[in-house]
């Protein structure tokens, strides 16, 4: 998974069902399966674990995810938004 730091391209990903779920659920390890686009345009599948979701304009489609993925064999907290509707958006990886 190199070439992922910076803003990356959220391609598509779960229902608002399936990203409330996780996070309800967040102590049975709920993992959701995110596509990216990396820096070397190629599309990822990472496995995401939500920890936290925000109402980013009171649609109910729009959110702002906090989350972990593990890089490189180390966890990494990111961030990001993400629209339930076209099942895109971005997440912002340090």
């Amino acid at each position: 998974m190199a070439n992922m730091n910076g803003t990356t391209s959220i391609l598509g990903g779960p229902s608002r069902e399936e990203l409330f779920d996780s996070l309800r659920l967040y102590n049975e390890q709920r993992k959701l399966t995110f596509e990216l686009l990396d820096k070397a345009i190629n599309k990822v599948k990472v496995m995401v674990t939500v920890t936290g979701l925000k109402v980013e304009d009171g649609s109910g489609n729009n959110w702002i995810i906090y989350a972990y993925i593990t890089l490189n064999g180390r966890g990494v907290q990111i961030d990001g938004y993400y629209n339930t509707v076209r099942r895109t958006g971005h997440f912002n990886i340090p």
